[in-house]
């Protein structure tokens, strides 16, 4: 259901109004149900053989109703794809979603919850399906970490981790077995991977997509000073030091309604860039562009490139392309639709070497990374003349 719905979300200007019968579901099993795949250093392949040939159409691709109206299915053709459909059913129904204060959560030693329980041995069994593949001794993601020796983390968490930063197990177990959608910390990661391993090198800097959901409960919660630092404190340790420079480029994935975008910051010349693959969802998600200051310029890819995407699900790993793109190299991919199967086996083959990362102490914190953002409550004196009762401040 969950993936009828995105498709319904991405694709509802071109999909015709007999979505759900069952030709056209049929169109749609490859997406329910994704094919076993085989995963090796630089390339995915599929029993379905997904890659579209010159001339003829990817599976991928959503057949429209006039297309879907010209093939029948037999009885025995209709049972088979209704236990399949069942079987997505099930599936899907077995991956439980994790609330994002979840995330973070600390672990008890030895505590091991029934939900990662599940997610091990679904990771387990795929592992027989999975050719063996020598982690950690060449370049990884298509060779933009050339060497993953000097990738670390500060802490070690059920998942994986890199940097600060973790991915816990259903977002994986999603990755390699649900519907191939992207969970934010899987972005993360991997950006945190591509920063460590360009050094003083890399072109751009990255920002993680939570910072935007801090932003928007201080802008709900306007009143609510308890909210306004809390959300503050964690917009500056996570932004801060990225938007405190005068030039460079900061990207930050967006979330759209059910959609993975991408914008890019130009500090020196104060523009924004919109890095996007499916335009209409785009088009329709500018809404929240009156906050910004007047100063800022927004730019748009819309006339210089076509639409890149062509199915529901690849936004995340398009996103990440660009994302690895202008860390690299500064600017946006041409990343096509073709190439989404082998980048995600790179992604995949760089989040399994990093099961291994090593754990190394935190560099020790800045003077001003030590300081606390609080709301204070000061009494007036008996003649004061400003009526202001609260005052913002810093402290230890």
């Amino acid at each position: 259901m969950r993936e009828l719905w995105n498709i319904a979300q991405h694709w509802k200007l071109s999909v015709g109004s007999n979505l759900c019968d069952w030709t056209s579901l049929k169109a749609l099993l490859d997406d329910i149900v994704p094919p076993e795949s085989i995963f090796t250093s630089n390339v995915v392949s599929t029993v379905a053989a997904k890659l579209p040939i010159s001339g003829e159409e990817s599976d991928d691709d959503i057949s429209s109703a006039s297309e879907s109206g010209k093939s029948q299915l037999s009885e025995q053709e209709e049972e088979e794809l209704m236990e399949l459909v069942e079987e997505a059913i099930l599936r899907d129904s077995s991956l439980t979603l994790v609330e994002p204060e979840e995330v973070n959560k600390p672990q008890e030693p030895g505590e091991i919850s029934e939900m990662e329980s599940e997610a091990e041995s679904e990771a387990n069994d795929e592992a027989t399906a999975v050719q063996q593949v020598d982690y950690g001794v060449g370049p990884l993601l298509m060779g933009l970490i050339p060497n993953p020796s000097i990738l670390w983390a500060t802490r070690m968490k059920a998942g994986i981790t890199c940097g600060r930063y973790g991915i816990e197990k259903p977002p994986l177990v999603r990755f390699l077995h649900g519907d191939k959608w992207f969970d934010g910390t899987i972005l993360t990661v991997v950006a945190e991977a591509l920063v460590q391993a360009c050094g003083d090198g890399s072109m751009a800097s990255h920002i993680i997509p939570k910072v935007l959901q801090s932003i928007r409960r201080m802008l709900d919660s306007p009143g609510d000073e308890g909210a306004q630092a809390g959300e503050t404190k964690y917009v500056l340790v996570h932004a801060l030091e990225q938007l405190s420079a005068d030039t460079g480029l900061v990207v930050l994935p967006v979330h759209v309604p059910a959609h993975w975008t991408l914008v890019c910051l130009d500090l020196g010349r104060r523009t924004i860039r919109e890095v996007f693959h499916l335009l209409d969802i785009v088009r329709d998600a500018r809404g929240g562009t009156g906050w910004l200051r007047e100063d800022w310029v927004w730019e748009t890819e819309e006339r210089q490139r076509p639409t890149r995407q062509f199915n529901s699900y690849d936004c995340g790993v398009f996103t990440l392309a660009d994302m690895a793109e202008y860390l690299t190299v500064g600017r946006s991919s041409y990343f096509t639709q073709e190439m989404m199967p082998s980048w995600r086996a790179a992604i995949w083959e760089l989040l399994e070497d990093l099961r291994n990362v090593r754990v190394v102490k935190p560099p020790r914190a800045e003077s001003n990374d030590d300081e606390r953002l609080c709301i204070v409550r000061v009494v007036k004196p008996p003649r004061a003349e400003s009526n202001d009762d609260e005052r913002l401040c810093i402290s230890d």
